[in-house]
């Protein structure tokens, strides 16, 4: 894994696990746990955040470790002040998010980035950026839900 010169903020989550459902699950979980346990998440955007962090994640272990078990994915979170940065890392060649292109609505697959960019967390849409080998999903709460 490559640390990104990019990063601000203090981290208060990582965790690095094997490309595998199982620890998938693990992590995420214990990032939501961890997102609610700092204020970062009203109950009712529990299942938005969930989601975005678990297709990070899958497109993380099935395109950049190209389903590779023994390669690995990191998932860090970083309190900014303000905002909350989600780091997912692969160990893979990484893409460019511009290139993309929306997959058709009977396609099977193809459609997390495309989702998570959609998604609304407190009035503002997570920000997404591709950079190497480094996938971040910014979620812009505005303000803690307590101070």
């Amino acid at each position: 894994m490559r640390d990104t010169q990019m990063m601000a903020g203090k981290s208060f989550f990582r965790k690095e696990f094997p490309s595998t459902a199982v620890a998938m699950r693990d992590a995420v979980t214990s990032a939501l746990t961890a997102l609610e346990e700092r204020d970062w998440l009203a109950e009712d955007q529990r299942f938005y955040a969930h989601l975005c962090l678990e297709e990070a994640v899958v497109n993380a272990m099935n395109h950049g470790n190209r389903g590779d078990q023994n390669l690995s994915v990191s998932l860090e979170m970083l309190d900014e002040g303000e905002d909350c940065r989600v780091i997912v890392r692969d160990q893979g060649d990484g893409f460019c998010l511009n290139e993309l292109q929306k997959p058709p609505a009977e396609a099977i697959g193809g459609r997390g980035v495309f989702l998570i960019k959609s998604f609304k967390l407190e009035q503002h849409a997570p920000h997404l950026m591709a950079s190497d080998l480094c996938f971040r999903i910014r979620l812009l709460t505005g303000q803690r839900l307590r101070n």
